[in-house]
C-alpha cells in the first residue's frame, strides 16, 4: 500500500444509507467495496464485551464507539487476522468497511 496517500477526506460528508447489523459468531459477506465506498455495520455491546472482526480481503476496517470516537482501526494484512477491542462503553457500536488506503491508482 501507498502510505502517503490518504484514504478518506474527513472534511467530506457521505449520507449512510444502510447499516447491517451483526450478530455474535455469524459470518456477513458483502461486495469487495470500491471507489471510497464504506460498508457499515452494527453491534449492540456492553461493558467488557470483545469486539473482533476479521475480513477475508484487505481491507480497512475501523471501529466507532456509541460516543463516536475511533476507537480501533487495521489495514491491509492486519484486516486479516481477527483483531479488536473490549468495549468500554454500553451501547452500539459502528464498523466501517472500505478499501485499503492507497490501492486506487491516480489517472492525470
Amino acid at each position: 500500500t501507498d502510505a502517503s496517500e490518504q484514504y478518506v477526506d474527513y472534511s467530506v460528508e457521505e449520507e449512510i444509507t444502510e447499516v447491517l447489523e451483526l450478530q455474535s459468531g455469524k459470518a456477513v459477506s458483502v461486495v469487495k467495496p470500491e471507489e471510497n465506498t464504506i460498508k457499515w455495520f452494527k453491534v449492540n455491546a456492553v461493558i467488557g464485551d470483545s469486539l473482533a472482526f476479521r475480513s477475508d480481503l484487505a481491507t480497512t476496517l475501523q471501529i466507532f464507539s456509541p460516543s463516536g470516537l475511533e476507537v480501533h482501526s487495521v489495514s491491509g494484512d492486519k484486516s486479516l487476522r481477527w483483531d479488536g477491542i473490549h468495549a468500554l462503553e454500553d451501547g452500539i457500536y459502528y464498523v466501517a468497511l472500505h478499501d485499503v488506503t492507497g490501492t486506487k491508482k491516480k489517472t492525470p
